[in-house]
């Protein structure tokens, strides 16, 4: 695990602050590395940096900002060309935006997380909200089904990992936790579970080409047959993470028959069970609520919309 004297943000870095911190951490790596190492690594800043040697001598502590700015240009431009800052590049676009990589992921993780590893000191620090970002491509590769394991391990906070990927609070993540949604065939932290669970929320952001498995989107659900048959579909796919017992015990009007009932195109609950069956069917609330009130409140529904045209 990479420690430092930086704190883990509640949003994930930006791009351009994830690779600065590379940048600046790589430069006073390099240059430290240079200056103490043997005759075999002479000019190997200028090679990786494009500085001339005498901009790289140390004098004192080493600062990217003892270069004026020409400079700084210089190196930076040169090292965004490198091969590990386009690797880096590519894990950061696959982990926060789920834009796919055609590499494997172990060897574009391990790349990116050896190397972080390697330039990280009390002089060249790597921050946390740097290093969060191998995990969320963990996570992400997970999720995706291109891990051998069905477990997700990191070196970060798990929470925090999943809060990020969903843009949600840790608090929220936890009480999910508590509730048992991150928990399916291979335990606690099963990547099938936890990508059920992020699917329902707003701020996750899927990878995209992967084919749904849905044949029926909710968007698409027009008749009470439909929502009967894509909840069937949606319980049976879910499988053990469908627990009858927990959901029953949500709401005094849920009995055996509730579940028959609205797999049979019967939407006979209050609105204010939407919320308990949106999370026991790991379906987006309020596409759940805007459904059903499609489905079985048409009426009503173009009442509230009429009032907001008005």
């Amino acid at each position: 695990m990479l420690l430092s004297c930086f704190e883990l943000d509640n949003k994930i870095i930006s791009l351009e602050s994830y690779l600065s911190n590379i940048f600046e951490a790589s430069y006073l790596h390099q240059i430290i590395t240079e200056n103490y190492s043997d005759d075999y690594l002479k000019g190997s800043t200028d090679k990786l940096f494009g500085l001339p040697p005498e901009s790289s001598e140390i004098i004192h502590q080493p600062s990217l900002y003892s270069l004026d700015e020409e400079l700084q240009k210089v190196a930076k431009q040169t090292f965004m060309n490198t091969f590990i800052c386009n690797a880096c590049l590519t894990l950061y676009e696959y982990a926060v935006n789920g834009i796919p990589t055609s590499e494997h992921w172990s060897d574009i993780v391990e790349d990116v997380n050896i190397y972080l590893q390697h330039i990280h000191s009390d002089f060249s620090p790597i921050s946390p909200n740097t290093r969060v970002i191998v995990d969320l491509a963990l996570l992400r590769f997970g999720i995706d089904g291109e891990q051998d394991s069905n477990h997700f391990i990191c070196d970060l906070d798990k929470f925090k990992v999943i809060a990020l990927m969903a843009d949600l609070d840790e608090r929220t993540v936890k009480n999910a936790h508590s509730q048992g949604f991150f928990n399916g065939d291979s335990g606690d932290f099963d990547f099938n579970a936890i990508k059920l669970w992020l699917s329902t929320k707003r701020g996750f952001i899927p990878t995209k080409g992967l084919i749904k498995k849905n044949s029926q989107s909710l968007n698409e659900v027009k008749t009470a047959p439909e929502f009967g048959y894509f909840l069937k579909e949606k319980r049976e796919s879910l499988g053990a993470l469908f627990d009858l017992k927990v959901f029953q015990t949500k709401h005094y009007l849920f009995d055996k028959k509730t579940v028959v009932e609205l797999e049979n195109g019967f939407f006979d609950l209050p609105l204010n069970t939407v919320s308990i069956l949106a999370n026991a069917y790991y379906i987006d609330e309020n596409e759940f609520l805007n459904c059903v009130m499609r489905v079985f409140f048409s009426s009503e529904l173009e009442k509230i919309r009429g009032m907001k045209d008005a």
